[in-house]
């Protein structure tokens, strides 16, 4: 595989002998990662549970074991969610959600029974459920996967997107039966979270952090698009006890230091390290780069708050 970008655990199942089934005790404790990489292939690792849990692993290794690869999407895999599936305690199955960079998303079967146990690599070890169309190509960066308990048979799902927007549907395995509810713009940049709760009556969003309640949710669980509201008060982390500054603050993905302003172009282009480093780019005869590059490795900044939060007069 070319290179891991996406990991998920599956939940935790037990082993005992040649049974596999959902634990009901801490021992004998397996699980199964599912990696995806830019390649478009997942691959299912076994892991069981160390004995001991330690900073320092010499002698407690975990056993770990390919047992599973699928080719999944043409492009990279951006995200993952597993969750238990079916009523029937002795198999061990489990749904499995992936999307991938070109907006493309897919719904597998996943008999956990099969992967646990099986001694070489299996080709085949996903089932397709469901291709899901979603609304636009944007990317998929997050995923996240229910099985209400009053109907297990029904998954919900929700999809977030690069653009800001998520999307819902539901498939009803035993009917085959697919609602795709709607799509909804709740964030100004990318969807970095999602998490269901209450048996699948709430949805947590955030960029900035928001509720959804489904409302009038029955039995049959079928929520049209007119009854997804926002919950009036609105959480957003980054302000929840200190006043944003007027002027912007600047991220780097890569050495995850912050800045909050621009260094000079002069900077990138030092042979070494000077001694008197703080007073020569602080000098006047220095322009400061209007590309906001890091002062520590040179890639591209991201603002690490969102653009209207800049403002000192509203918007």
């Amino acid at each position: 595989m070319l290179m891991s970008l996406i990991i998920a655990w599956s939940p935790i199942v037990e082993t005992s002998g040649n049974d596999v089934a959902f634990p009901s005790s801490s021992s004998n404790c397996c699980s199964i990662l599912a990696v995806g990489g830019k390649c478009g292939k997942i691959s299912s690792w076994s892991v069981r549970a160390p004995e001991c849990y330690s900073t320092d692993n010499a002698g407690h290794a975990s056993e770990v074991r390919l047992v599973g690869l699928v080719k999944a999407h043409d492009s990279w895999i951006a995200a993952i969610s597993w969750v238990r599936y079916g009523s029937n305690d002795s198999k061990t199955q489990f749904a499995l959600a992936n999307g991938s960079s070109n907006g493309s998303l897919k719904i597998w079967l996943v008999n956990g029974e099969k992967l646990l146990k099986a001694s070489e690599v299996i080709n085949d070890s996903l089932s397709l459920l469901r291709e899901v169309a979603t609304v636009d190509s944007s990317m998929i960066s997050v995923l996240s996967l229910t099985v209400p308990a009053r109907s297990p048979t029904k998954l919900f799902l929700a999809i977030g997107k690069s653009s800001g927007s998520f999307e819902l549907c539901t498939l009803d395995t035993s009917t085959g039966k697919f609602d795709n509810i709607g799509c909804y713009n709740a964030h100004d940049s990318t969807v970095s979270g999602l998490a269901w709760a209450f048996d699948g009556r709430c949805l947590y969003s955030c960029s900035q952090m928001k509720q959804w309640l489904l409302q009038n949710v029955k039995d049959e669980y079928i929520f049209p698009a007119a009854e997804i509201r926002e919950i009036k008060k609105r959480y957003d982390i980054s302000t929840s006890s200190t006043v944003l500054p007027t002027k912007p603050s600047w991220y780097c993905m890569c050495c995850h230091r912050r800045a909050s302003k621009m260094a000079p172009t002069i900077v990138f282009a030092l042979p070494w390290y000077r001694s008197d480093f703080k007073s020569f780019v602080e000098s006047p005869t220095h322009k400061h780069t209007s590309t906001p590059c890091c002062p520590f490795c040179g890639i591209l900044l991201h603002r690490s708050q969102p653009q209207y939060f800049l403002s000192p007069s509203p918007v």
